[in-house]
């Protein structure tokens, strides 16, 4: 059985609020040189899948 788990990277959210912007055009965050990260949510599921790979 092959099973796929789908992984997003977002801004770090432990970043200072005032060096998170929007762009007020495109009405999406500034990513500038801030560090990607995995969803913590996303971190639950990969973890979930280990667990039942390991099974």
């Amino acid at each position: 059985m092959h099973i796929i788990v789908c992984l997003k990277q977002i801004i770090d959210p432990e970043i200072a609020p005032s060096e998170f912007q929007i762009d007020p055009v495109r009405k999406e965050q500034i990513r500038g040189k801030h560090a990607l990260v995995i969803s913590t949510f996303d971190e639950h599921a990969l973890e979930s899948l280990r667990s039942q790979k390991v099974r």
